[in-house]
C-alpha cells in the first residue's frame, strides 16, 4: 500500500522499486488522496496488471493507509511512502522472516537513510543476530526509531482489529500503531536494511512537525498507561517514553 499525495516527482521511484522485487507475488495499491499536483498522473503513466490506483478525497496518510488496507485481497500487508523506495530483494527476504517466525504479526527491518546532501547512512544493528523478536518496542523506541513505515509488514487480520492508522494524525501516527500492535502480537525483526528512507524530502509531515504540540503516541499511552491494566514492564517503558518527549516539548517551549 502506497499513500500518495502530492508527491509527483517521486511516485514513480517509489512504484518501480515495488515492481522490480525478486519476490513478484504482490498486488500494488495506491491511495491517491486527493493530489493537487500530477501525482495520480505520473503514478498512472506505469502500467502493470499488479497496479490499482485509488482516489480519494483527500483525508490525510493515516486515512489512506486505511482506505489501501480495507481494499487489499491478500492477508499481510506491506507499506511504502510514496517518497521512498525498497531494494528489490526487500519482499523475498521479509516472506522469509515470516516464515521463520509464523506466531508474529509484525516484521519490520531497519533501514538506510539518504540525507538532504545525498549520503546514505545506515541504520544501527539492533539486534546481536541477523534476526530475531523486538521485545521492549516502547523501550527501544527511547533511543532510535528500528523500523520505519516503509519497512513494516503486518497481518492484516490484526490490523483491523487494532484499529487501524490514527485518522487526522499529522505525525506519529504510525509510531502509534505499532506500539498498538506490540501489545497484542510479537513483532520480529530483521537486521537488514532493505528501505531506503529519503530524508531529503522537505515537505514531509515529520520535517514540518511542531515539537511544542503533543506528540500523538504519547497522549494515546498516557490513556492506556492511566488504566493500569497493562504489564508492569510495559507501564514502565511508556512513562519513561512519555518523560522524554516531555522533555523535548519542554525544551521546544522554552
Amino acid at each position: 500500500v502506497i499513500p500518495l499525495y502530492n508527491k509527483e516527482k517521486y511516485i514513480q521511484r517509489a512504484i518501480q522499486s515495488v515492481l522490480a522485487q525478486t519476490y513478484p507475488n504482490f498486488e500494488l495499491i495506491i491511495v491517491d488522496d486527493g493530489s493537487t499536483d500530477g501525482s495520480f498522473e505520473a503514478a498512472n503513466e506505469i502500467k502493470d496488471p499488479r497496479i490499482r490506483i485509488i482516489r480519494q478525497v483527500n483525508g490525510g496518510e493515516s486515512a489512506a493507509r486505511n482506505r489501501g488496507v480495507a481494499e487489499a485481497q491478500y492477508d499481510w500487508v506491506a507499506f511504502l511512502d510514496a517518497d521512498d523506495e525498497w531494494k528489490n530483494e526487500y519482499l523475498g527476504q521479509m516472506t522469509e522472516l515470516i516464515n521463520w517466525y509464523p506466531n508474529c504479526g509484525v516484521f519490520g527491518c531497519c533501514y538506510s537513510t539518504i540525507s538532504g546532501i545525498g549520503i546514505p547512512v545506515n541504520r544501527d544493528q539492533l539486534l546481536p543476530n541477523n534476526r530475531g523478536i523486538l521485545s521492549r518496542y516502547t523501550k527501544i523506541l527511547q533511543s532510535c526509531i528500528p523500523f520505519n513505515s516503509s519497512s513494516v509488514i503486518v497481518r492484516k487480520n490484526i490490523l483491523l482489529a487494532a484499529g487501524g492508522f490514527p485518522n487526522g494524525v499529522n505525525n506519529g501516527g504510525d509510531i502509534d500503531t505499532w506500539i498498538r500492535l506490540s501489545l497484542v502480537t510479537e513483532i520480529a525483526y530483521l537486521n537488514n536494511p532493505l528501505v531506503i528512507y529519503h530524508d531529503e524530502i522537505i515537505q514531509s509531515a515529520g520535517k514540518s512537525y511542531d515539537w511544542r504540540q503533543e506528540y500523538y503516541p504519547v497522549k494515546m499511552l498516557r490513556r492506556i498507561v492511566s488504566t493500569k491494566k497493562l504489564e508492569r514492564e510495559f507501564c514502565e517503558d511508556s512513562i519513561e517514553f512519555i518523560a522524554q518527549k516531555d522533555i523535548k516539548t519542554s525544551i521546544a517551549l522554552f
